[in-house]
């Protein structure tokens, strides 16, 4: 959902604001109210270290009450060019970080949405991209990861396998 930049881990606006959009919307045919707390495509590279990147402004994606205002920002992105992989001799980084605060954030977002629901909509999962795409995150840039498919497709191999096993945890 739409937060300014400053108010990213601001719980009760965030999700205040995402109820606010639910009850302007039309749900016809098979269409239902859904909310899933959002910090980005890339926070589960940010769940394991990774630095995130959020913009001040960005256009609207969605529409309602809640998405139509100056300032506010939909989306964020990892921080490129600092990889916190620098390279395959330690995978001990690869697992979710249980004091990180997008992971902190992201249990209790889904936890207080999920309180005050009370049946009037569906309270999903983040956008998590594992694999490939948090890969690319953790080691720094897609150039980078490409390299690593050629030099050392073992160790890619079982860096997947890692993150697999991290994702299996998040939705746990």
């Amino acid at each position: 959902m739409w937060i300014r930049k400053g108010e990213k881990f601001n719980k009760e606006k965030t999700i205040r604001n995402a109820e606010k959009t639910l009850e302007a919307t039309f749900y016809g045919g098979v269409a239902f109210p859904c909310y899933w707390p959002n910090f980005g495509t890339d926070v589960f590279s940010a769940y394991m270290g990774a630095g995130m990147e959020f913009l001040p402004i960005f256009p609207p994606v969605i529409t309602g009450p809640a998405a139509i205002e100056e300032g506010v920002n939909p989306v964020s992105w990892a921080k490129w060019n600092n990889p916190i992989l620098k390279d395959y001799s330690d995978l001990s980084i690869i697992q979710v970080k249980e004091d990180n605060i997008y992971w902190q954030k992201t249990k209790e977002f889904v936890s207080s949405a999920l309180e005050r629901s009370q049946g009037n909509y569906i309270v999903g999962s983040t956008d998590i991209h594992p694999s490939m795409d948090s890969l690319v995150v953790l080691r720094g840039s897609p150039q980078q990861l490409c390299l690593d498919l050629v030099d050392n497709p073992e160790r890619v191999k079982k860096t997947m396998k890692l993150l697999w096993e991290a994702w299996l945890k998040v939705y746990e």
